[in-house]
């Protein structure tokens, strides 16, 4: 199995990402736009604009762009993960509501992306708990505390890696 992070690589037009895989099959196209817009923390953009009486519309252009990708794609399977406060911006650019939530992370997928459950494919006593050594006078804060689990990565390996009776009908 090939993987490449398309941010890193800087493969962000279609095209190039189908010349750069070739014939071989996308199997997974895994997602996380930045979640700041969205957040429901006291200094994201929208509480700090409803405390102030303003109205915030938080961008959903990155949401939008890997809609895009998707669409030219057409991965086997794709996940978007982002935070509640997603939910009302993120459900009608994608056309659905997340199908998933993981402790804290709202996942929308594809159709054939088993569900990720504590004791299932993640570990029984799985939590996800933020960095605390982000304090809000780190300018990495928000990197660090938007990492994602090792865990869950391991679950969706699995999940997608494991034969189920779906596949074989």
């Amino acid at each position: 199995m090939h993987m490449m992070d398309l941010m890193k690589s800087g493969y962000v037009v279609p095209s190039e990402i189908r010349e750069l895989v070739g014939d071989n099959e996308i199997f997974l196209i895994l997602a996380g736009p930045t979640c700041t817009e969205f957040s429901e923390g006291f200094h994201a953009p929208i509480p700090t604009a409803r405390r102030e009486g303003r109205v915030h519309v938080p961008c959903t252009k990155l949401v939008e762009r890997c809609m895009d990708l998707i669409i030219d794609l057409e991965p086997t399977h794709w996940i978007i993960e982002n935070v509640r406060g997603s939910r009302e911006w993120i459900s009608p650019v994608i056309g659905h509501e997340p199908n998933q939530r993981v402790g804290p992370f709202y996942l929308w997928t594809s159709d054939g992306v088993p569900f990720l459950q504590a004791g299932g494919w993640l570990p029984p006593d799985f939590h996800h708990t933020k960095e605390v050594s982000a304090w809000s006078s780190d300018p990495l804060r928000a990197n660090k505390r938007g990492k994602w689990p090792l865990e869950l990565s391991d679950a969706i390996r699995m999940s997608l890696e494991t034969p189920t009776l779906g596949r074989w009908t």
